[in-house]
């Protein structure tokens, strides 16, 4: 059985206890290990509950494959249903959750296995997505739309309102990574405290000022044709974990909100009423150097930057691919555009 999106978060919150078995995996890590860990405090509320918790590595359920469906079958000393977890699992340990799936005592535990992204002819995907008894937890890099709705939830579980503006201003600034996002969603309900309402300037100064929205530093410094800043943001970042797909999508946010306000100038509009057409606005701090981007860079540049975007993304979803340099790559060549042939008209 495959979930995805809302399906997904639903079991992730109330697992089926019929299923024995169950995939988190896709590109999008932070939210892979949310969902586990949600599906985990529903099975066994204490984390270090060693009596009702085990894990196994990849390399021990591929060495002895039917280890996996012995744990799942094994009883808690003390009582409870158990849990089993298994990360960062391929597609070798595939006979071992085979196994699993044909056993016919496994007990009432829960096998919760973490993978990252697997293409449709995965054989672990396949056996999970087919069989009645095991579910597929597909985890993709949220859109700014589903992305809107996880912090609209979120903030109204807290009880604060927010406009449209903030929403969207969140959702674009929090673009690619889940985990990335609820951390900024804590900082602001923190912040907000019982105010009630959070209002775009305070969601900038909190978000933006104290460091957590920097995924556009890149891009901006690829706008401006600087490529050696260009290629210490993008390293600078990816040394600190973010996800190559949460540079990329920024990245094209940010170009895609650059091709809207030239498409208007083209038209006749003057930079600034362009600029303040935008939903959300530009951030006051960044006008100058949006409006010089506005200026350099005409439309079918943008779409060519764009293209070369969406191309990396898809390039960097592949197994195996090098993906921080498949990523910097192409932050690098954009950069380029304003310095050589490319640039185009």
């Amino acid at each position: 059985m495959k979930l995805q999106g809302r399906a997904a978060d639903d079991f992730a919150r109330a697992p089926d206890p019929r299923i024995r078995g169950v995939l988190i995996y896709g590109p999008d890590e932070g939210q892979v290990r949310e969902r586990g860990e949600a599906i985990a405090r529903r099975v066994v509320p204490d984390p270090h509950d060693a009596f009702r918790i085990a894990e196994l590595t990849p390399d021990a359920v591929a060495g002895d494959p039917s280890r996996l469906a012995d744990e799942a079958a094994a009883l808690s000393m003390l009582g409870g249903r158990r849990l089993i977890v298994m990360r960062e699992a391929t597609d070798k340990t595939a006979p071992a959750c085979t196994a699993l799936a044909k056993a016919e005592h496994t007990g009432d535990s829960l096998v919760v296995v973490e993978a990252g992204d697997l293409t449709p002819r995965s054989a672990l995907r396949k056996l999970f997505e087919s069989d009645a008894g095991l579910a597929a937890l597909a985890c993709y890099t949220d859109d700014e739309r589903s992305l809107s709705g996880l912090i609209r939830d979120a903030l109204a579980a807290a009880k604060i309102m927010a406009d449209g503006d903030t929403i969207a201003y969140l959702a674009q600034a929090m673009l690619g990574d889940r985990a990335l996002a609820r951390r900024g969603i804590e900082k602001l309900i923190l912040y907000c405290g019982k105010a009630g309402t959070l209002s775009l300037d305070d969601t900038r100064q909190v978000i933006g000022d104290a460091g957590e929205v920097d995924l556009d530093d890149p891009v901006r410094a690829a706008a401006d044709g600087n490529r050696r800043e260009t290629d210490r943001a993008v390293a600078k970042l990816l040394d600190e974990g973010t996800s190559p797909v949460a540079l990329l999508r920024a990245a094209q946010g940010y170009f895609r909100r650059l091709h809207i306000a030239r498409s208007h100038v083209d038209s006749g509009a003057s930079a600034d009423s362009a600029m303040a057409g935008l939903r959300p606005p530009v951030f006051f701090k960044q006008t100058a150097q949006f409006k010089t981007h506005l200026s350099r860079w005409r439309l079918p540049m943008i779409a060519v930057a764009l293209t070369r975007l969406i191309e990396c993304e898809a390039a960097v979803k592949r197994t195996n691919a090098p993906d921080a340099l498949l990523t910097a790559r192409a932050f690098v060549l954009i950069a380029q555009m304003l310095h050589g042939p490319a640039k185009g008209p």
